[in-house]
């Protein structure tokens, strides 16, 4: 992790999704003597669960737009306290963004404060994937860790969040924990249909937990590093050269990866 250097090391951002609707209906009639009846509402359709091919539908949407974002959040600088880097930056390149997280010892809410106002939750309710990491993976002095990650995603007709979050925190100790993730929120229009209209893309990724939080925060100038396990996402193109198997010259690839 470069302090505002250039890059928060291990996260930076790219992801998206899609996710259809139905609707049921039903009637009812009558006999002689006529009587009617008025049919009862009918229970609410619940919208079935993102898929990993909901996401990638809307992945390639817009790629210009994420690949832009993409590229505005890693050259933004990190706002520090808890550690946001963003697309969104002031005049001095400095993110705007601020990200907290809260954990409950089960799951995680993340709050996403942009400049104007405006809040994304990341939260793991609503994840379409979650798993344990293997244990004795986070050598950390002071005891054994557990750790945890996510995928979530909330997708509506105007607006699609999704985010990959990771806790781990020493066992039986709640107020113990270090947070961190990356998101990709798409505004537009007809997000749930097989043609999208993107109309922007906004990309962030944050570390936070209790410690970042007390006297001595991280200090506005310098550098930090971090060894350890590492996960992210990343957009790129192929250049009109490229001549790889089953990948066309200036096509665009946007992934996630562990390591």
């Amino acid at each position: 992790m470069h302090g505002p250097g250039r890059t928060l090391a291990a996260l930076a951002a790219a992801l998206c999704l899609a996710i259809p609707l139905a609707l049921a209906a039903c009637g009812g009639g009558g006999g002689a003597p006529a009587k009617t009846a008025t049919p009862a509402p009918a229970a609410p359709t619940p919208a079935p669960t993102p898929t990993e091919a909901d996401r990638n539908s809307v992945r390639t949407a817009d790629s210009e737009r994420t690949l832009q974002s993409a590229r505005e959040a890693a050259d933004s600088l990190p706002r520090f306290g808890s550690v946001t880097q963003a697309t969104d930056r002031d005049t001095n390149g400095v993110t705007t963004d601020r990200a907290r997280a809260a954990f409950d010892g089960a799951g995680m809410t993340v709050t996403v404060t942009r400049a104007d106002g405006n809040t994304l939750t990341l939260d793991t309710a609503d994840a379409i994937d979650d798993r344990f990491l293997p244990s004795g993976v986070f050598r950390i002095p002071g005891g054994p860790r557990t750790a945890r990650v996510w995928l979530t995603a909330n997708i509506a007709d105007r607006a699609a969040t999704v985010s990959r979050l990771a806790v781990t925190t020493a066992n039986g100790a709640p107020n113990d924990w270090l947070a961190g993730g990356y998101w990709l929120h798409i505004a537009g229009r007809n997000l749930l249909a097989t043609a999208p209209t993107v109309t922007s893309a906004h990309m962030g990724t944050f570390v936070d937990g209790p410690e970042l939080r007390l006297p001595p925060n991280l200090p506005a100038t310098g550098t930090a590093r971090y060894e350890g396990l590492g996960a992210g996402a990343f957009a790129t193109r192929y250049g009109t050269g490229f001549t790889g198997a089953g990948v066309a010259p200036g096509s665009t690839e946007i992934g996630e990866f562990e390591g």
